[in-house]
């Protein structure tokens, strides 16, 4: 109840503004959030997938509900990089696969907004996403040993072309009521449901080798956002 009233009298400024903004996400991998390397084997192949830098940046827009509440949305292109180390018993040299996984993201989300001081705030979000998956990918890697010929495959596909996520976010907010709003902090989104199925083909003379598992879409980002300053929308 007391964190309510102190919301109430310091969150002022918002009500009615609709502010335009820019982001930028670096990907962080964590093995906590079960977004880290994993190791997948079968009888004659061993193999470690490993989340790379990854990135996300697009647009926001901010509209102000009340002195507590605002809606946010926007689009965002997200690229998650990945590299497969592969061990196969037939091949002295233990091969490496890098391919990017791509989507777009349409969040939604309600913030809450606590001051700390004169331009200072914090605010903690959380809302849904709906994700789009344009294509799946490929890639590949051939090559010679003892006058042998392999080719070491990957193809990673969707398995379904558009699906949800859940999204928490904490962070800080500078603005300036001349320069815009500057913003730091964190979020978490969490797919429900694997966001893809990555199979792993070894072929030689006709005879591949396989091995198949789903591709776990949770990850963190550091976000960095910066918002247009807008007066508030007069009243019709």
């Amino acid at each position: 109840m007391i964190f309510y009233f102190l919301v109430v009298a310091s969150a002022k400024g918002q009500e009615n503004v609709v502010t335009f903004g820019i982001q930028y996400r670096p990907i962080v991998p964590s093995q906590f959030l079960n977004s880290s390397s994993f190791s997948r084997n079968s009888a004659t192949v061993a193999t470690i997938t490993s989340p790379k830098y990854s990135q996300a940046f697009g647009m926001l827009v901010r509209k102000g509900l009340t002195r507590i509440w605002s809606l946010e949305t926007g689009i965002n292109f997200v690229q998650r990089n990945y590299q497969i180390d592969i061990k196969y018993d037939l091949v002295r040299e233990t091969q490496r696969i890098r391919y990017r996984y791509l989507n777009y993201e349409v969040p939604v989300q309600a913030l809450v907004y606590v001051k700390l001081g004169t331009n200072l705030f914090m605010n903690a979000s959380g809302g849904m996403s709906l994700n789009f998956y344009p294509s799946d990918v490929t890639s590949q890697v051939d090559i010679v040993q003892d006058s042998s010929f392999f080719t070491f495959y990957q193809y990673t596909f969707r398995n379904r072309w558009v699906t949800m996520s859940l999204i928490a976010n904490y962070g800080f907010e500078y603005r300036s009521r001349k320069s815009g709003y500057y913003y730091f902090g964190v979020s978490y989104y969490r797919p429900f449901g694997e966001i893809g199925q990555t199979e792993i083909f070894i072929k030689n003379r006709d005879f591949p080798d396989k091995i198949s598992y789903g591709l776990i879409g949770n990850f963190l980002t550091v976000d960095l956002r910066y918002y247009f300053h807008e007066a508030p929308l007069r009243p019709k």
